[in-house]
């Protein structure tokens, strides 16, 4: 395959299908992401409330988007995107002493209106993902969302119990493999 498309390259999703992993691995494709499919609705919604996260303001942007594009530069939700969408993103932020300590970010426009999206939860412990996570899912049922999906990488444990503590459910599985076709 690589010999035959040079320069291209192809990524190839699965969600709740088992992928033909040993097809896949012998063509050369590695995993790019490999996440457990959380969901949550309005009724199993248990708030964690924390007086010390606060919405990102426009003004703002661009100390956020220097921290994210360091910190997590493969994230979907890159800084270009959210700026070039503003208002169909959410971005929550934790600080001490003026510093970002930690952030999450939800899409309120997914192809699917009634769903909002959590693209990242980066912090310190699991209080602050807590508190975060929480914001964010309650920015989304405020903004008439029915639910929201958090994708959550299957080893990171601190997630998976931040969105279990305040009542998402696992209901699938997402993985998604890329192939590069340089020669």
């Amino acid at each position: 395959m690589r010999e035959r498309f040079p320069g291209y390259e192809l990524t190839l999703c699965f969600h709740n299908m088992m992928p033909p992993k040993d097809t896949l691995t012998s063509i050369g494709a590695e995993v790019l992401e490999d996440c457990l499919d959380m969901r949550i609705t309005q009724t199993e919604y248990a708030e964690y409330e924390d007086t010390s996260v606060s919405l990102l303001e426009k003004s703002d942007f661009f100390i956020f988007s220097a921290h994210h594009d360091k910190i997590n530069p493969d994230c979907g939700a890159t800084s270009k995107l959210i700026w070039s969408n503003w208002d169909n993103w959410r971005v929550f932020l934790l600080r001490k002493d003026n510093e970002i300590i930690g952030y999450t970010i939800i899409s309120l426009a997914m192809h699917d209106n009634t769903i909002g999206e959590v693209y990242a939860l980066e912090a310190d412990c699991i209080a602050n993902k807590k508190s975060l996570l929480s914001s964010a899912t309650r920015c989304a049922f405020a903004n008439n969302k029915e639910s929201v999906v958090f994708m959550v990488d299957k080893d990171n444990i601190n997630d998976y119990n931040a969105a279990k503590a305040i009542g998402y459910k696992e209901v699938g599985y997402y993985i998604g493999y890329n192939i590069e076709c340089i020669h």
